[in-house]
């Protein structure tokens, strides 16, 4: 049901739209094992209008996403520290949502 929902906002976002499943699946699959997600909702709207994920890291994982060029989050890394790295890019997310 979650991850339907997140495919569905994915659609309707110019950035996302062109997502391939594997890639999306590799970013929603941990965030939902490890209920590290959020749905929004405009007021009066029944559905969803955004969503954002967040990874709980420690500092070496915090420091590779900083300074990579391309960084990839392993799924063994989502849950492994005590600091929150947002990975929805919730203010793209929620403009279109405004």
């Amino acid at each position: 049901m979650y991850i339907g929902a997140m495919v569905e906002l994915c659609s309707q976002d110019a950035l996302r739209k062109d997502l391939d499943i594997k890639s999306f699946l590799h970013w929603i699959k941990p965030a939902v094992l490890h209920d590290q997600f959020l749905f929004l909702q405009n007021d009066g709207e029944v559905s969803p209008s955004a969503y954002i994920t967040w990874a709980f890291v420690n500092e070496e994982t915090l420091h590779r996403y900083s300074h990579g060029p391309r960084f990839v989050l392993h799924p063994s890394e989502w849950n492994e520290g005590t600091t929150i790295l947002e990975l929805t890019n919730a203010q793209s997310t929620l403009s279109d949502s405004l």
